[in-house]
């Protein structure tokens, strides 16, 4: 199975579980998805019965809710991006935190798993390789292009 098969409303399921696994929490529920995607109970035991047939999640009626080794390999990569994308939009672009957040979903999944993975290579390489003074520089710069009219 490829990433790209999982849609992006079952991706969201795959990172709030890992998540709440990240968070601490010992047993995760389908209450417990519910009021994380803030979705009605049946929404949630429907994307679980699809995430069990593609082996992402171990999910059985009234039990609790464990990704596979398949869905946790996934949902880090996806977390991953959009963490990291988010971190780009708002400390190297100057993007405001609220917009970075929405922006940083659509990225995560909008954009093939593999093209996502360079960009966080090339984020990740910005960061680490580029002196501070060069990225504030680089900042500044897309801050003033960015204020400039587009003409048609």
């Amino acid at each position: 199975m490829r990433n790209s098969d999982i849609t992006p409303g079952l991706q969201e399921y795959l990172t709030s579980i890992y998540r709440l696994k990240k968070s601490g929490k010992k047993e995760i529920r389908i209450g417990d998805l519910a009021r994380e995607r803030n979705v009605r109970l049946p929404s949630v035991t429907g994307a679980m019965k699809r995430l069990a047939k593609m082996n992402l999640v171990k999910y059985s009626r009234y039990g609790s809710i464990e990704l596979t080794e398949d869905g946790e390999r996934i949902a880090e990569v996806l977390d991953r991006i959009e963490r990291d994308f988010y971190s780009f939009l708002v400390n190297f672009l100057g993007v405001p935190e609220d917009e970075a957040r929405e922006e940083a979903c659509h990225v995560e999944h909008g954009v093939n798993v593999e093209t996502a993975k360079r960009l966080v290579a090339f984020m990740d390489y910005l960061n680490k390789c580029l002196p501070e003074e060069e990225r504030r520089r680089i900042k500044e710069y897309i801050e003033e292009r960015a204020d400039l009219k587009c003409s048609t």
